[in-house]
Order: C-alpha cells, then structure tokens, then sequence
C-alpha cells in the first residue's frame, strides 16, 4: 500500500484515518521550500555562452561596443585556433582594459584557455563593451573561434 505522507502510513499503522494538517511537511512542500531557498540565496546561477568566429584577422573585434544587453561578470575564455600563426595571442577586454592575460592562439586546431581573469575588469555593466584583442603575431593570419562564459549579474 503506498501513503501520500509519513504521517498517514503511521495513522494507518495505528489504526485510525490521518487527517492532514496545516502543518504537516510533505516531500513536495520540502522540495519547494528548498529549491526556493537556493535560488534566493543566488546559488544557482545562469552560465552564458558568448561566441565569436573570427573569420578574418583584425587586430581587435568588438562583441559589444557599448551595447551589452545585461551586466554580467566573465568567468572563463576558450579559444580555438583556426589557423596557425606562430606566435599568435587572443586578449578579452572591456574595450579598453584587459580582462584576460594573452591566450595563446599559435596552431591550427589548439584550444587554449585564459590562464588568468582580472576581477578588477572581469565584471561588464548594462551597456558596456565586450572586445576581442589579437596580438603577438600577425592579427590578419589569425582566426579564431572565441567562447566567453559569463554569469549574469
């Protein structure tokens, strides 16, 4: 026999018809408050994909040039190389700082990721800028495709 609660199998144990209470706690009402909890405490988070295929080599591309659609903080950046230029970097900035150290995008094929995040720059406000900086090679041999994880904020 199977029971909605713990309290109507211990009334069935004693014999007699439980009857449900304001206050009695069922699985589903537990759930709930607990999932409810998570959330307003911002311990779930939303994880965001932003990404650019860099096709033709510019030594900057912007994502966002004062237009982002939502604040949000950069928690990580992968690169894959599309084409081999020796000495090729791949830098995330805010549009004017950096927010990633120099990720290496040298070889055809390599995936890289930021080996560092500047917390001073990693966080974009509403309507801020987002770019893709080249750099220790030649910016037109480079391609690239950028992924930028970010965490709404």
């Amino acid at each position: 026999m199977a029971y909605e609660s713990f309290a109507d199998a211990q009334a069935t144990a004693r014999g007699m018809q439980h009857q449900p209470a304001a206050h009695d706690v069922t699985l589903d009402n537990r759930l709930d408050e607990l999932q409810k909890g998570i959330v307003d405490r911002g311990l779930i988070s939303q994880l965001i994909a932003i990404t650019v295929n860099i096709t033709t080599g510019v030594a900057s591309t912007s994502i966002y040039s004062s237009k982002t659609p939502f604040a949000f903080e950069v928690v990580e950046v992968i690169i894959q190389a599309r084409a081999t230029e020796g000495s090729g970097t791949i830098v995330i900035t805010d549009g004017s700082d950096s927010i990633t150290d120099a990720i290496a995008c040298a070889t055809d094929n390599a995936i890289d990721k930021a080996a560092t995040i500047d917390n001073a720059y990693s966080k974009i406000a509403e309507g801020g800028s987002l770019a893709v900086t080249m750099g220790g090679g030649t910016p037109a041999n480079m391609k690239a495709l950028v992924t930028v994880l970010v965490v709404p904020t």
